[in-house]
């Protein structure tokens, strides 16, 4: 009987050690937020590595259909204009988490950010893209 306890345990750690604690990329930003995302997104790349120990890192590009401009009123974001006006901590995780090129901020286009420690926002208007970066503690 413990045998059989002992293999269902150690199965368990082994699928959790495989899939990791990965969640709603939505949900976990709105977790550390006092206010909600726009309801209009399409998550069109997500990437939480797996740490069981420290709050999870997340790196997702969200599209929306319009420009969330109560979102952004609301929420003071900051017109930005140049990737310096962002901390470096931010750019390296593009690099450090292989982010797909595709998927990298487009620094040649006008933005707005907003940061809301642990989470990182950029809001880039001509793609209509909300970049979150969740920093890990």
């Amino acid at each position: 009987m413990r045998k059989s306890i002992a293999i269902v345990v150690i199965a368990l750690l082994c699928v959790l050690g495989l899939t990791g604690c990965k969640s709603n990329p939505v949900k976990s930003t709105e977790f550390y937020l006092d206010f909600s995302l726009p309801a209009d997104m399409e998550v069109l790349y997500n990437y939480q590595p797996t740490d069981f120990i420290h709050r999870p890192s997340q790196y997702t590009v969200f599209q929306l259909q319009e420009r969330p401009d109560t979102f952004l009123l609301n929420n003071a974001f900051v017109v930005g204009t140049t990737p310096e006006e962002i901390p470096s901590s931010w750019l390296h995780k593009v690099y450090e988490w292989n982010v797909p090129k595709e998927y990298h901020p487009p620094w040649d286009e006008e933005f707005m950010w907003l940061r809301s420690y642990p989470v990182n926002l950029i809001y880039f208007e001509a793609q209509k893209q909300l970049i979150v970066i969740i920093e890990r503690n």
